[in-house]
């Protein structure tokens, strides 16, 4: 069970209470921006159907190939940045936790499989190696203090998730 949990000053911070209150426990939490989705720029509220019309090359580059993705046109954050940002808030919060501490970060996908992969040591161009992450899903890692790499335990899990998932589910 999670003893602490970080989560995104936005949408995701309903999606912490209700894990909360599901597990039954009194689990501290801290907001922070450091957590907070990835910067889409100018494709930020459009719909993907008009992203792919629009900046065709940007999006498949930010889906599928993540070593060539530039977010100049749109004024995006680059992946470097994301890391640059998330890691230190998941590095600060294993560093002051008990040995035997859960920590519980939510956040978006994309924004995630980013953190996760540059945890885990994979290089940039290599980041979807392993897929998307499904919306509710439950990715672990196993971190002997703050030092990189952490260990994969489990990734993109959806075992526990009763509806039937469709492709728009994973990002």
């Amino acid at each position: 069970m999670p003893t602490r949990t970080s989560v995104p000053c936005r949408a995701r911070k309903k999606t912490a209470q209700y894990l909360i209150k599901q597990l039954g426990q009194d689990i501290p939490t801290t907001t922070t921006v450091g957590m907070r989705e990835f910067n889409l720029g100018r494709m930020e509220g459009m719909r993907f159907t008009d992203v792919e019309k629009k900046y065709p090359t940007e999006l498949h580059a930010f889906r599928y190939a993540p070593g060539d993705y530039d977010p100049t046109k749109i004024q995006g954050e680059s992946f470097p940045e994301l890391i640059q940002r998330m890691q230190p808030v998941v590095l600060d919060a294993v560093k002051k936790a008990e040995p035997t501490d859960n920590l519980l970060f939510v956040s978006h996908g994309a924004a995630l499989v980013a953190l996760i992969q540059s945890l885990l040591g994979t290089p940039i161009k290599d980041m979807r190696k392993d897929g998307g992450l499904t919306n509710s899903s439950v990715t672990i890692l196993d971190a002997t203090g703050p030092k990189l790499p952490f260990k994969l335990v489990r990734w993109n899990d959806t075992d526990y998730i009763t509806k039937k998932l469709d492709p728009t589910d994973t990002i």
